[in-house]
């Protein structure tokens, strides 16, 4: 039904007939309104549910741990951290790598496995 009927011309059992199809209608359409409802608000967006980017997501809630005394232990120090260190060193060098000694220890790296340098 499309438009509303003349209601002048319907009978009285014919007008009970549209109440009862309207209210029917208006019934199924009041269900559907509260499912979708209940839908939208069932669980918010997120970047596991939808196209939200991973920045935009909610982070939960840390532990409260108490605050570091002193440095951060380095891995060196700890016990079974690292090489054994040499009792009797031939020298100690302190350097920063950079790309310049990045390539020259490539370049030994090879000469030791037997690869020549071009």
């Amino acid at each position: 039904m499309t438009e509303l009927p003349d209601l002048s011309q319907l009978t009285h059992e014919e007008k009970d007939a549209l109440i009862r199809a309207l209210w029917a209608q208006v019934q199924a359409l009041t269900a559907r309104v509260a499912v979708l409802e209940t839908k939208l608000a069932g669980s918010p967006k997120t970047p596991d549910n939808s196209s939200l980017p991973p920045s935009q997501g909610r982070r939960p809630n840390r532990v409260e741990t108490m605050p570091r005394r002193g440095p951060r232990p380095g891995s060196l120090g700890r016990m079974g951290g690292g090489r054994p260190v040499a009792e009797t060193p031939d020298g100690v060098v302190q350097t920063r790598v950079t790309l310049k000694t990045r390539n020259f220890f490539n370049i030994i790296a090879l000469s030791i496995s037997g690869v020549t340098w071009k």
